[in-house]
């Protein structure tokens, strides 16, 4: 009979390894889990992604035709500095780069002004934008889709 009692005891001792054993796993990927929960919570910063962000318009002529080159200005109107942005990134005749992932940087989340204006022959547009930055990429908070060039009046 003290056999029997033995194979109990070691039934009950091996039970009682599993279930202990079940448990922290459980325990362990609990505390992961909150882990990373807590992680997002103490670091605002956003996640970021790998693109590269465009803020592109569309420059029209006043028979609403696609205008195919032009000489674009960008000027922050705080700072008064000037910008370029290469403009091999467009894909449609008319579109044109105003701000691009390249500046981000220099942006803040609240929105600035910017001073966009365009060129070619004797028409022109001129047009002010708010971009600001989202912490990963340059963002518009105002300013047209598709802006007309116009003649110049003088």
């Amino acid at each position: 009979m003290p056999k029997q009692d033995s194979g109990f005891i070691q039934n009950d001792i091996l039970l009682f390894r599993r279930s202990l054993l079940k448990k922290s796993k459980r325990f362990v990927v609990l505390i992961m889990i909150i882990s990373a929960f807590m992680s997002c919570l103490l670091d605002p910063r956003p996640v970021c992604t790998a693109e590269f962000a465009l803020i592109n318009i569309v420059v029209l002529d006043t028979l609403f035709s696609p205008v195919d080159s032009l000489s674009l200005s960008v000027q922050n109107v705080a700072t008064g500095k000037q910008y370029n942005f290469n403009q091999n990134n467009v894909h449609y005749k008319g579109q044109f780069t105003v701000f691009d992932d390249s500046r981000e940087s220099e942006l803040t989340p609240d929105p600035a002004p910017f001073k966009v204006t365009g060129y070619k022959d004797s028409l022109s547009f001129e047009d002010i934008f708010q971009f600001y930055s989202d912490g990963c990429h340059v963002r518009k908070f105002s300013g047209p889709d598709t802006v007309i060039i116009r003649r110049n009046h003088a």
